[in-house]
C-alpha cells in the first residue's frame, strides 16, 4: 500500500489540479452570487484541454516531470492573467498586456527547457502533489461548509411567490396633484465631497452647485449605516436596521427580497402609487412591484409575474454568469466578445455586472418613466461611479480599468456628473406632476485610500441630495445616517408617522458577501456636520 501510494506521488497529478483550482477558488469566493450549473461544465473543459496539452507536448518536453512543470506554470499564467490584469493594469492595454504575457511564456519555456533544470522536476513531483492536493483538499472543504449551510435553508423563490399574494391592492392614482412623482436613485459608491477633496484633491463643487441650481438640498454630512450595498438599500428602504437574520433563506437573499419587499415601496403602494423597479446588477425583480423592468443588451424589458423566466432563481436572485465571471479573470479576458458569442444566447442577453450600459440605459428609463400618466415611485440603482472606469471625459466607452489613475477617475465622474445632471432636470421639468428625488448614494468609496491609514473612514460618507417640491421641507438632524431618509420624506409629504432610528455605522469585517458579520463603529466614525 505504502509502494503505491509513493508510486502515485511520482506521478505529476498536480497539473490537473492547477488546472481546476482557480476554477473552484473563483466560485467559492462567488457563491451565491454566480450561475451555479455553468461551474462544472468550465472543469470538464479545463481538465480536458489540460490533458490535451499535455500529449501534445510530449515530442517538445519528452521528460514528463519537465513538462508538468511547464504546463502549470502556464496553466496558473493562463488562469490568473485576467485577475492580475484587473488588479494591477500593468500595462494599461489588454492587448498589450496579453502579448507581454505570450512573450513570458516564450521565454520561460525556453529558460526551463534549459539542461541544467532537468533533473529537478522529478525531484519536485511529489511535493507538488502533496502540496496541490492538500490546498485543493481545502478549497473544496469551504465550498463543501457553504453548499451544506445552503442546503439547511430554504428556497427565496417560494417567499417571492408568497410576496406577489400579498401586494397592496388600492387603485392606482392617475394625475394626482397630491402625489408627486418620487425617484429613489441611488449612485453605487458616490463620496461626498469632502471625501473628493481629502482623498484626490478634487473640488466636486460644480457638481454640487449645479444641483442646488435646480433646487437640490445637499446634506454634506449625510452617513451610511453600512459599507455595502444590500444592507444600505435594505435599511434605507425599510427604516431599520439588519443586524440579524430571522429566517431560513440565505443572508443575501433575505437582504435581496427585504429591498423589492420595503416598507417604504408598500406605504407608498397604499396610497396609490404604481411602483417601478429597475434591475441593476445588485438589485433583482420585485415581488410587489407594479413594473420591473430588466436592463439587458437588448435595451429595457418588462418583466411579469406570469412568466416563467421570473419566478427563476437566476432572475430573483440577480446572479451573475460565471463563464463570464470566468472569462474576464483569465486570457481569454482578451478575446472574450469572440467567447461571448459561444454561450448561450439566453445568457448573451444578461448584462453583466458592471456593464456601463446599465448606467446609460437606467438614466433613459428614469426620463420615460416620468412621462407615465400614473404617480410613480420608482428605485432605479445606478452602477456609477463604482469601479471599473468605462468611460472616458467625453462618455465613449473605453476598455474597463478596475484600478484607475486618478485622472481616468475623475474623467470618468465629470461624463457620470454631467449625464446625471441631464436627467435630473429632465425629470423636474418634463414631469407632469410635481416630482420628488432622493439622489442618495448607497455607501461611499476607498477609491483614494489604497495607502491611507484609515481605509474604512471613506465608505460611510456619501453623497446625499433631496428636491422637493415647492412649500415642502426636509429637516435634516445632525448627525444625519441614510436610514432616516424616508421617515423625513414619509413624514414632510403625507404626515405619516414613522420613527427616526438612532444613528449607528456598522462595519463589515468579512466584506459584503457576509452581510451578518457586522461590527459597530459608531463612536469611532459617526460625524456631526460643522460649522
Amino acid at each position: 500500500m505504502v509502494r503505491k501510494t509513493r508510486s502515485a506521488l511520482k506521478q505529476p497529478f498536480y497539473l490537473w489540479i492547477v488546472g481546476v483550482y482557480p476554477i473552484f477558488h473563483l466560485y467559492h469566493e462567488n457563491y451565491g452570487l454566480v450561475i451555479d450549473r455553468e461551474v462544472l461544465p468550465i472543469t470538464a473543459a479545463v481538465l480536458a484541454a489540460t490533458t490535451v496539452a499535455f500529449f501534445l507536448t510530449k515530442r517538445l518536453f519528452p521528460d514528463v516531470h519537465a513538462r508538468a512543470f511547464i504546463l502549470a506554470i502556464w496553466s496558473l499564467m493562463y488562469s490568473l492573467s485576467g485577475h492580475i490584469y484587473i488588479e494591477l493594469i500593468i500595462p494599461r492595454s489588454l492587448a498589450v498586456w496579453t502579448l507581454a504575457l505570450i512573450l513570458i511564456f516564450v521565454i520561460l519555456t525556453h529558460l526551463l527547457k534549459r539542461p541544467r533544470f532537468g533533473g529537478n522536476y522529478a525531484y519536485l513531483t511529489a511535493t507538488f502533489n502533496i502540496i496541490a492536493t492538500v490546498m485543493f483538499a481545502l478549497q473544496l472543504a469551504g465550498l463543501a461548509s457553504r453548499i451544506a449551510g445552503d442546503l439547511r435553508t430554504e428556497s427565496i423563490a417560494d417567499a417571492y411567490m408568497a410576496a406577489q399574494t400579498q401586494r397592496p391592492t388600492t387603485e392606482k392614482a392617475l394625475d394626482s396633484p397630491e402625489l408627486p412623482d418620487i425617484y429613489y436613485i441611488i449612485p453605487d459608491g458616490y463620496p461626498s465631497d469632502a471625501w473628493h477633496k481629502e482623498a484626490m484633491n478634487h473640488d466636486n463643487s460644480a457638481f454640487t452647485q449645479a444641483l442646488q441650481a435646480l433646487g437640490f438640498q445637499v446634506v454634506a454630512h449625510a452617513q451610511s449605516n453600512y459599507p455595502g450595498t444590500y444592507l444600505s438599500v435594505s435599511s434605507t428602504l425599510n427604516m431599520r436596521y439588519f443586524d440579524s437574520n430571522p429566517t431560513n433563506f440565505r443572508d443575501l437573499d433575505f437582504l435581496r427580497l427585504a429591498i423589492g419587499n420595503s416598507e417604504a415601496a408598500r406605504e407608498l403602494m397604499r396610497r396609490g402609487y404604481t411602483y417601478v423597479q429597475l434591475r441593476s446588477g445588485w438589485i433583482g425583480p420585485s415581488p410587489i412591484a407594479d413594473i420591473n423592468r430588466n436592463i439587458t443588451t437588448q435595451g429595457p424589458i418588462d418583466l411579469h409575474y406570469a412568466d416563467v423566466s421570473f419566478a427563476s432563481s437566476k432572475l430573483i436572485l440577480a446572479k451573475q454568469s460565471f463563464s463570464r465571471l470566468y472569462i474576464d479573470t483569465t486570457m481569454l479576458r482578451a478575446v472574450r466578445s469572440q467567447v461571448a458569442k459561444l454561450l448561450p444566447e439566453s445568457d448573451a442577453k444578461e448584462l453583466t455586472r458592471f456593464a456601463p450600459e446599465h448606467f446609460l440605459y437606467s438614466l433613459a428609463e428614469l426620463e420615460r418613466i416620468a412621462q407615465m400618466p400614473e404617480a410613480t415611485f420608482t428605485v432605479a440603482h445606478l452602477i456609477k461611479p463604482h469601479y471599473p472606469v468605462t468611460f472616458n471625459r467625453e462618455g465613449e466607452l473605453i476598455t474597463a480599468i478596475y484600478q484607475a489613475s486618478p485622472e481616468q477617475y475623475l474623467a470618468e465622474l465629470h461624463f457620470v456628473n454631467k449625464r446625471i445632471l441631464a436627467t435630473l432636470a429632465k425629470l423636474i421639468e418634463t414631469s407632469p406632476r410635481e416630482t420628488v428625488i432622493i439622489f442618495q448614494a448607497d455607501h461611499g468609496s476607498t477609491y483614494g485610500y489604497i495607502n491611507h491609514k484609515d481605509t474604512d473612514k471613506a465608505q460611510f460618507d456619501v453623497y446625499a441630495a433631496y428636491y422637493l417640491p415647492v412649500g415642502f421641507e426636509l429637516g435634516f438632524p445632525n448627525p444625519f445616517t441614510l436610514i432616516n431618509s424616508f421617515p423625513l420624506l414619509l413624514h414632510a409629504l403625507f404626515d405619516a408617522d414613522f420613527a427616526l432610528q438612532a444613528d449607528r455605522l456598522f462595519s463589515l469585517p468579512l466584506g459584503p458577501n457576509f452581510p451578518m458579520n457586522q461590527h459597530e463603529v459608531t463612536k469611532e466614525r459617526l460625524r456631526k456636520a460643522t460649522q
